[in-house]
């Protein structure tokens, strides 16, 4: 796959997992003004491209905001390109 394609896909990832509504679980009732715990493990239900199955994904609250990060900036970039348009591509 071309780094084009990999950006594209990751867009289109990020937009169905924004569409899906994943969200971490809420804090604990026990404790509701403290800040989450960055190492707690939370999961969310993701679709793959053309499936119509989706399966759990685990990660720490740490890690998913790293994943959210990259997606977002690997969007932003997709979106930049297609704006401005790809060099020798036009």
């Amino acid at each position: 796959m071309t780094k084009m394609t990999i950006m594209i896909a990751s867009a289109a990832a990020l937009l169905v997992a924004a569409s899906s509504g994943a969200q971490d679980a809420p804090a604990s009732k026990e404790t509701p003004s403290a800040t989450p715990d960055p190492d707690k493990k939370v999961c969310r239900r993701e679709q793959a491209l053309g499936s119509f199955l989706s399966k759990n994904v685990c990660h720490t609250r740490r890690e998913w905001a790293t994943i959210d990060n990259e997606n977002g900036v690997n969007a932003e970039n997709a979106l930049a390109r297609r704006r401005t348009g790809v060099p020798g591509r036009n």
